[in-house]
């Protein structure tokens, strides 16, 4: 039996590297959910502030030489601020140990490390489905 995985979700992927957003962007979009892509921080922040509703944030925590704590803690913070239903993913290739720090200090639902694309998707979608199950 085949996995069934919500569809629908707006998802908002901050990455400064453009070819990995464009290729889980597309990836999520094939899988039916509606996806924006902000290539820094700073267009991400004014998406967030926007009236875009999104269920679902997606980011790299590094970018444009800001540290760590400060990108987590802005992304969370906005979050919270304008998008208060929105789920966080922190995504990154390195840093595992400083990853599930903040992903437990800002209390965000899920720590991805970049490897492939395609076990990117698959650990995405299957985090997906555990914080929006299918009826």
């Amino acid at each position: 039996m085949s996995k069934k995985y919500p569809i629908g979700l707006e998802i908002l992927i901050i990455d400064n590297e453009k070819i990995p957003a464009e290729i889980l962007k597309k990836g999520l979009e094939k899988c039916g959910h509606q996806v924006c892509v902000a290539n820094d921080f700073y267009q991400a922040c004014n998406l967030l502030k926007s009236d875009h509703k999104f269920h679902l944030v997606i980011t790299d925590v590094c970018m444009q030489s800001l540290p760590m704590t400060e990108i987590v803690g802005s992304i969370a913070g906005l979050v919270e601020a304008y998008q208060a239903d929105a789920k966080i993913f922190l995504l990154s290739g390195t840093f595992k140990e400083q990853m599930q720090i903040h992903k437990d200090l800002f209390d965000l639902s899920a720590y991805i490390r970049k490897g492939t694309h395609e076990d990117n998707l698959q650990e995405i979608l299957s985090k997906i489905e555990t914080l929006f199950p299918t009826k």
